[in-house]
């Protein structure tokens, strides 16, 4: 959807996105669909959230129970016989029917720790909504079972008969800026630019390159403008599989955990000093634009990869970003219509080309996360409302607001354990181990802990474990040390 089109939904329904942290913008903007346009907001999360004072109905589902609490949805929906009978007959949707049974309101009631009237109060807001749009974000594109997620919010809209429908559908919110625009490029290690399925000899994913050196089949790496060392989950293994390759480069503007290991630092050039065009989550083109000229001898970093190609006797004719904006816009058949005058002022949203859907439904079913009597609880981690990322950490005014970061605790969890706020805490992996100060909030469910990405003393992906699909920890209050 468009954020225009976000704007004049009936129903705005959050799952799984802490709106305020993870994406303010669009935080304003549906705040402006509440007031203007009378919209409804519903949040579905595993922990309170800071639009729960607009939001006209809200519910705390147990963790990494989405896809239970979306079938049971669905099938309450068909059992009251609230789907537009008018376009969707009982054939089309018998397979569904037959897929969801077995997520009756009680059942799903006590999966997800949530009441059965107030699943009810949601199903029956959604099935009647003129307009619906669903938004999602970290917790579910990271997700144990974000697939399952994605295909049973699909199957909500279809039952729904919101697919394809004017101010209706769903958005997948990424984190950071630009990802569309590198999805849509050909990031993707088995995609071409406009995402064509590579159908021969695929790439391979972050996960896949690791495992790769380990084995010795890769000895060198260029890593552009990416701190996996500080951020990819399992910190120790990344490190110490880093340290195998024979040699190691990595473009960035600031010495990072990785840039610390490289045998050779490009340095790169900041947002503020370059031009380009990057893609937001509408799939808006703008353009961006250079405020300052590179610092000494920093260079934007399609500059550095022409000069590394030309240098390996190949030729790179780009003499300016624009070049490469022309060709971008030529190859990619969504965007062949574009040119770009088009992209100066508020840029273009380019259109959705060519795609079909070729599943009516798709089968999505609840997996329980197993229980670990040892790391009894479920470690969540994300932004914070004042610090995105590790850049923010830079801006002094930024620190003065929030200075540190803290482990969120639930006050029952801490009584049982005799926790304040402020106290010292160790929260133990199976991985790792790191000492951070606690904060009681009520937001965070029983059971679960919540530690920001953002601060540099807090090395939380030690904790993570590349191939779980959760993390869980145990905690030990920091005995004195006077």
């Amino acid at each position: 959807n468009s954020i225009e089109d976000i704007e004049k939904a009936k129903v705005i329904l959050v799952l799984g996105c802490e709106m305020n942290a993870e994406h303010p913008i669009m935080t304003l903007r549906i705040r402006k669909a509440l007031r203007e346009y009378n919209a409804e907001l519903i949040l579905l999360n595993p922990r309170k959230t800071r639009l729960s004072n607009v939001a006209s109905n809200e519910l705390i589902y147990k963790y990494g129970t989405e896809v239970a609490l979306i079938n049971g949805i669905i099938n309450l929906i068909i059992e009251q016989r609230l789907y537009p009978r008018d376009e969707i007959s009982d054939q089309e949707i018998k397979e569904l029917i037959e897929w969801t049974k077995d997520y009756d309101l009680n059942k799903v009631s006590e999966i997800i720790k949530v009441s059965s009237e107030k699943i009810k109060e949601i199903a029956k807001t959604l099935s009647q909504a003129d307009s619906l749009v669903i938004l999602s974000g970290r917790e579910i594109i990271q997700h144990h079972q974000n697939k399952d997620v994605i295909d049973s919010i699909f199957n909500l809209l279809s039952l729904c008969g919101k697919i394809g429908k004017k101010e209706s559908g769903f958005n997948l919110l990424w984190e950071n800026n630009n990802s569309q625009g590198a999805l849509d490029t050909g990031i993707l290690p088995d995609r071409f630019p406009g995402f064509v399925e590579v159908k021969e000899k695929k790439g391979l994913n972050f996960i896949q390159i690791l495992e790769a050196i380990n084995q010795g089949k890769i000895k060198a790496m260029y890593i552009m403008g990416s701190d996996p060392v500080g951020f990819f989950p399992d910190r120790g293994y990344v490190e110490s599989t880093l340290k195998k390759l024979e040699f190691l480069v990595v473009q960035d503007i600031f010495l990072t955990e990785t840039v610390k290991l490289a045998d050779v630092i490009l340095p790169g050039a900041s947002f503020a000093e370059k031009n380009g065009i990057f893609t937001s989550s509408e799939r808006r083109i703008q353009k961006l634009k250079r405020a300052f000229k590179p610092l000494d001898d920093s260079k934007a970093d399609w500059e550095i990869i022409s000069q590394l190609v030309n240098w390996m006797d190949h030729e790179f004719n780009y003499q300016t970003s624009e070049d490469i904006t022309k060709e971008i816009l030529k190859i990619y058949s969504s965007l062949s219509e574009i040119d770009e005058i088009k992209l100066e002022g508020e840029g273009i949203q380019w259109e959705v080309k060519n795609l079909s859907l070729k599943e009516k439904f798709k089968k999505a079913d609840y997996q329980p996360l197993p229980e670990d009597e040892e790391y009894p609880m479920i470690l969540m981690t994300g932004n914070t409302y004042h610090h995105f990322g590790s850049l923010t950490q830079r801006s002094e005014n930024i620190n003065i607001i929030e200075k540190e970061g803290l482990c969120l605790i639930n006050p029952d969890d801490a009584k049982g354990m005799n926790i304040k706020s402020g106290d010292l805490i160790i929260v133990e992996s199976p991985k790792g181990k790191v000492e951070v100060k606690t904060k009681i909030d009520e937001d965070i469910q029983e059971g679960t802990l919540f530690i920001p990405l953002n601060f540099e003393e807090i090395q939380v992906n030690i904790l993570m474990d590349r191939d779980k699909p959760v993390d869980r920890v145990r905690i030990n209050k920091v005995k004195s040390r006077e």
